[in-house]
């Protein structure tokens, strides 16, 4: 039976749909063991059916281009079908989505055990997996945007999964606004698209650019690849759209791994893949997604040096390897592009799933200054996240390495043709290649070397930053809850802070003020520590058996998933299965040289700080110039403060203008005509009650004055008629003829 798994592609996206939708309708129901067994299995199942699929593509049961098509909306002339376009860079695109996916849904098993909103999690990672996978099949651009919308919803919705914490919530409205903005330029661009080639299918898309399907103009070309983009820089966080990225870690963590891996971020870059054919039309276009990349890359890539937080240094490093990939897509390197794709989702959510582990560990602390000494007290943790990190780091032979050395040298070929930015942009690749290394070591040091530190006294900075999120969450709940409670919320009042201060700020700037003795600190609801000399002492355990799995199988494909595109080696397995454009070129040794010598360079230069920690390291810290830069990057190059600034606050202004305008001129003029409508219908109802009704009125008066005069004459007796007769007849003669 050839391309059976071809034939129920559909089933793909179909069960975590369909186990959404159980979880959904009888979660009230069944037991929360039976959801995320419902869940995890449907992944399971996924797992082997995307299995099954890339099969067939390597044994050639199924054309390359498989497509399926049914009528969807048939409006006049306007059709829109339900398409499934499976190409070689689908069908692997799949099987990296269910892996991972699937490798999260067993993860959470361990993680979110015994949290609130168990199966409501569950139902929300696998809507979040349908609309993935739904996306990777969608051939019609309306299909993949349906499935792209769908997708940011899951985010806000598991992003703000702990609605009750004030960050929690502002994340999840940062994430959704960000990114819608960035929606709009994509649906632009699907409208210009559509109006200018008469076509928004994917499979076309190849042969309307680059097979002169279309008569278009280099700057309508440019304008259509630049707006779908603008999708793509809100999705995979992008310069100017990455601020929401690193707040989405108040999710939780398996969440973080999903949009960071399997969803999310991987759509916008799948994305761009899909629509290489028109950024390839336009040099205009190729060179901005590079420029995008490249900065995004290295900016996010110092950021990350400076983070305390271990799933905030992921968070960055995920923006800057996203970055990595459409530099590569905007110098033209296709294949190298959809490779770091699919080896950066193996180890990141290897990475993630790890600070997970290490976060259940430590009872939720996140804080890396609370770490330390894990190495031996967790070895299957450390063991799976030191491969991930060396992934990622580029070190060889684990699999970042062969294909980050593909995306730098496609920019180098690139810039070897082409020359200009395409240099500074491969100088950029090359020096995030050394940072990277540098923070990843700097977090395994912190994280798993020396002695564990989470029974010391923690630092002044790290109680000072614990005391600052404390008071805005007070604030915060003070405002919107104190006067629901009945006074009860001032049990949470800061002894120096006034009631009226704090319902005043809100939560919505930094507090400071002293430890609250009547309120455990946020600390100890968080981080779980308790004042020195009060508290026992914790010594972190492996997780259970579910965790450690996940990370087994993450961290096999961190190591071995490479070698599919290992060319040094001999094997061009993944060249000769993904690749659009010239034919590929020989191995670079030059630029593999660099960047390998960047990776090893970061390493070391790593340890030395970190590990070894020199006196002139110590010193060097302590410079002015030094602490002027961290203070730059830990408050991440101003941009949040300069999009509150500049362009939110001006957009409340605007908005208050508006709501203002509309009060005092809209309402008004429709008050005033209500009220004028209102006076004339007084006027008119009196007009009505004393003239049209008085006239009425009047005559019938009349006429009744009248039946009073001729009554008495209606006596019923002939003789009285007779009489009348007479009368009538007598006067009549008179009037004739006398008058």
């Amino acid at each position: 039976m050839e391309a059976f798994f071809h034939g129920i592609s559909l089933l793909v996206p179909a069960l975590p749909l369909l186990s959404f939708v159980i979880i959904i309708l009888f979660g009230v129901y069944i037991k929360e063991r039976a959801s995320h067994l419902l869940a995890t299995w449907a992944m399971m199942i996924t797992i082997l059916l995307a299995g099954g699929i890339l099969y067939e593509k390597l044994v050639g049961k199924a054309s390359e281009g498989f497509v399926a098509s049914w009528n969807w909306v048939e409006v006049g002339n306007l059709r829109i079908p339900f398409a499934i376009f499976l190409d070689n860079i689908s069908a692997v695109t799949l099987l990296m989505v269910t892996v991972t996916a699937g490798m999260i849904h067993l993860f959470s098993q361990g993680y979110m055990k015994g949290q609130v909103r168990y199966t409501r999690f569950f139902a929300l990672i696998s809507l979040f997996s349908f609309a993935m996978l739904g996306a990777v099949l969608a051939d019609h651009l309306i299909a993949f945007y349906i499935f792209w919308e769908i997708m940011g919803f899951c985010s806000y919705a598991l992003i703000g999964f702990y609605f009750e914490k004030r960050s929690a919530q502002l994340a999840m409205k940062k994430a959704f606004i960000v990114t819608r903005v960035g929606d709009v330029g994509m649906f632009l661009g699907i409208i210009l698209l559509y109006f200018t080639t008469g076509t928004v299918r994917f499979s076309e898309l190849a042969s309307t650019f680059t097979g002169g399907g279309a008569e278009l103009s280099q700057q309508l070309v440019t304008a259509i690849g630049i707006l779908l983009f603008m999708g793509a820089i809100g999705k995979s966080a992008q310069f100017p759209l990455h601020v929401w990225l690193p707040d989405a870690m108040e999710g939780p963590t398996p969440v973080s791994a999903l949009i960071h891996a399997a969803t999310m971020v991987s759509a916008g870059v799948y994305f761009v893949i899909r629509i290489f054919p028109i950024i390839s039309a336009s040099d205009t276009t190729a060179v901005t997604v590079a420029v995008v990349g490249g900065f995004t890359a290295f900016m996010t890539a110092l950021i990350g040096l400076v983070m305390k937080d271990i799933k905030r240094v992921l968070a960055y490093s995920t923006m800057s390897q996203l970055g990595y990939m459409f530099l590569a897509l905007g110098a033209l390197g296709y294949t190298a592009g959809a490779f770091h794709l699919l080896s950066h989702a193996f180890f990141k959510a290897g990475l993630f799933l790890g600070a997970g582990s290490i976060i259940i560990a430590l009872h939720h602390e996140q804080d890396m200054r609370r770490m330390g000494g894990l190495g031996k007290l967790m070895p299957i943790t450390y063991l799976t996240f030191l491969i991930s990190a060396l992934s990622l780091m580029g070190i060889p032979p684990f699999s970042g390495f062969w294909s980050k050395d593909e995306v730098l040298a496609s920019v180098f070929s690139r810039a070897s043709e082409v020359g200009g930015v395409y240099w500074i942009l491969f100088l950029l690749g090359e020096l995030t290649a050394f940072i990277t290394a540098l923070y990843m070591t700097r977090l395994l040091i912190l994280t798993f070397s020396g002695t564990y530190r989470g029974n010391d006294t923690p630092p002044e900075d790290y109680l000072e930053d614990k005391r600052k999120l404390e008071n805005q969450q007070i604030a915060w709940e003070v405002k919107r809850y104190g006067q629901s409670l009945g006074g009860l919320a001032t049990l949470y009042l800061q002894p120096a802070l006034s009631r009226e201060q704090l319902l005043t700020d809100g939560g919505d700037r930094e507090v400071a003020g002293s430890e609250n003795p009547s309120r455990p600190h946020l600390g100890q609801e968080i981080g779980g520590h308790h004042p020195a000399g009060t508290h026992h002492v914790h010594t972190p355990k492996e997780s259970p058996w579910v965790v450690c799995t996940a990370l087994i199988v993450l961290a096999f494909f961190a190591l071995f998933f490479g070698f599919v595109g290992a060319a040094p080696l001999g094997i061009n397995l993944w060249q000769s299965l993904i690749h659009v454009g010239p034919p590929h070129e020989e191995v670079n040794w030059l630029v593999m040289g660099i960047s390998t010598a960047m990776a090893f360079g970061g390493l070391v230069t790593g340890y030395v700080i970190w590990g070894a920690k020199p006196s002139f390291a110590l010193r060097a810290y302590h410079l002015p110039w030094t602490r002027a830069v961290e203070k730059v990057l830990v408050n991440k190059f101003y941009f949040d403060e300069f999009y509150e600034g500049y362009i939110v606050r001006s957009v409340m202004l605007l908005a208050r203008a508006f709501w203002a305008f509309d009060l005092w001129v809209i309402d008004l003029l429709v008050n005033a005509f209500g009220a004028g409508a209102k006076l004339f219908a007084y006027a008119y109802a009196w007009f009505d009650l004393w003239v049209v009704d008085g006239l009425v009125n009047v005559a019938g008066y009349l006429w009744l004055g009248v039946k009073w005069l001729i009554r008495p004459i209606q006596s019923g007796y002939l003789q009285h008629y007779m009489l009348l007769v007479l009368l009538w007849a007598i006067l009549l003669f008179v009037y004739r003829y006398f008058f």
